[in-house]
């Protein structure tokens, strides 16, 4: 690589001022070596005086403004957009507004991609804000197209500290919390699919697109961020406060991040199209399941962690 990486770092966000802010101030003191990077922020619709906490505390930060409509994946896409096509980016990295960084975290992002071919997509992994840590994504070892189920590294909410893990693996698929991708590879695959999943989904439904394509895929254990589990996806049985709840936001809920139309296209869209039929059944008996384990086990592993 060169010694200087045009680098764009692209953060939607929604009323997350507070949390926007711990942000931004995290990529400020960045340890760097030989990077330049800029800051795309989209704002879709804030009414928590984000807008003017961007313009006193960190100008240089270039705004894009939403409708209030866009949602999380025409937000990411506008400011990936605007980060190409403008700001003349090599590489975008998505971050979510409501993660927290280490001090080394770009550093060490670059690093791991400077060590791929640059044909890649590289996401890191994430541990809970709170301690002691827990791990909350490492990555997807390979997959069961049988069941359609991805087979994970590590457990989620099992409890690791950073630094356990080290280096990068491969991964059939990512999300875009922290999610490093070549301007080229984006374009080549036509960015997000805002129309099929506004909210939820897009981001495993990019990656898993664009290694149909050849594009290597990673995780990185040494580029990790910090998550606020109060903060997580709308429509995870957890937060539900009953079951009625969980369904509606599963069959009716369109943001919901457990859409059960989503989990469906996904579905014909990269299982086996002979098995869809089983892939249909299992979804739906496995929407009791998740409620139950979520609820009686992973909630009240939370409550000892907070």
């Amino acid at each position: 690589m060169s010694s200087t990486t045009s680098l764009c770092i692209v953060i939607p966000t929604f009323n997350r001022k507070r949390q926007l802010s711990v942000l931004l101030r995290q990529l400020k003191t960045q340890k760097l070596k030989d990077i330049d990077f800029k800051i795309v922020v989209v704002v879709d619709g804030s009414k928590d005086g984000t807008f003017e906490l961007l313009a006193s505390e960190f100008p240089e930060v270039a705004v894009v403004r939403g409708n209030g409509n866009w949602w999380f994946t025409r937000s990411l896409n506008e400011g990936c957009k605007y980060a190409i096509d403008v700001l003349h980016a090599k590489l975008i990295l998505t971050l979510n507004d409501d993660v927290q960084i280490p001090e080394n975290y770009l550093q060490a992002m670059i690093r791991n991609y400077s060590e791929s071919d640059g044909n890649s997509i590289i996401g890191s992994s994430s541990f809970s804000l709170t301690e002691p840590r827990m791990i909350t994504f490492a990555g997807f070892s390979g997959e069961n197209l049988l069941y359609l189920k991805y087979y994970r590294y590590v457990q989620p909410y099992s409890y690791m500290e950073p630094g356990q893990l080290t280096g990068i693996a491969t991964s059939v698929t990512l999300p875009t919390r922290g999610l490093l991708v070549p301007a080229d590879v984006m374009k080549s695959i036509n960015y997000l699919d805002e129309k099929t999943f506004p909210q939820y989904a897009s981001d495993y439904d990019f990656v898993l697109r664009a290694a149909k394509k050849g594009v290597q895929i990673f995780i990185s254990y040494d580029a990790y961020v910090f998550e606020d589990m109060k903060l997580t996806s709308q429509g995870n049985p957890r937060l539900s406060k009953n079951f009625v709840e969980y369904l509606r936001n599963i069959f009716l809920n369109r943001f919901s991040a457990n859409y059960f139309p989503n989990r469906i296209i996904m579905a014909w869209r990269f299982g086996l199209k002979v098995l869809f039929p089983v892939y249909f059944v299992t979804a739906l008996i496995s929407i009791p399941y998740v409620y139950v384990k979520y609820k009686l086990f992973l909630n009240k592993k939370m409550l000892n962690n907070s």
